[in-house]
């Protein structure tokens, strides 16, 4: 629990520090990748029982994938207009599992491009968790 406190606590201070009232995405990326260590997540090579409910974008490196029953914050390769996109596409290979072999395309971007990106590291959290993972970075 006191671990959270100090995530939020530098989440707090990097926000507090920005001219704007928004993290710039490489404050978040470091935050997201703070997180990641002080709570000790660990990556998944593979998850099953796999089917995409809802996700959203953190930033061009991370996004937060839901399914019916589980969160996961996701690391990729850099991924041109992640942060924007409208939808992804994940490219898998097996039907109802999801590896970090696997990857997404991003799709309807402001140029009309679909970018491929290789997904890197998949952290099974909380919704708690998940929740927190997404305020990083907002005022």
């Amino acid at each position: 629990m006191k671990n959270i406190a100090i995530i939020i606590s530098i989440a707090t201070l990097m926000t507090g520090c920005s001219s704007t009232d928004k993290m710039s995405s490489n404050d978040k990326e470091f935050a997201y990748s703070e997180y990641i260590a002080t709570e000790n997540l660990t990556s998944e090579r593979r998850v099953n029982s796999f089917k995409l409910s809802a996700w959203k974008p953190l930033t061009d490196k991370f996004l937060v994938i839901n399914t019916f029953k589980e969160q996961y914050l996701v690391e990729v390769s850099h991924c041109l207009h992640l942060e924007d996109a409208m939808d992804i596409k994940l490219k898998v290979s097996s039907s109802l599992v999801l590896t970090t072999n696997d990857s997404l395309f991003v799709l309807n971007t402001p140029d009309s491009s679909n970018f491929e990106c290789q997904i890197k590291s998949i952290y099974p959290v909380t919704k708690e968790q998940s929740n927190l993972i997404e305020s990083i970075g907002k005022a």
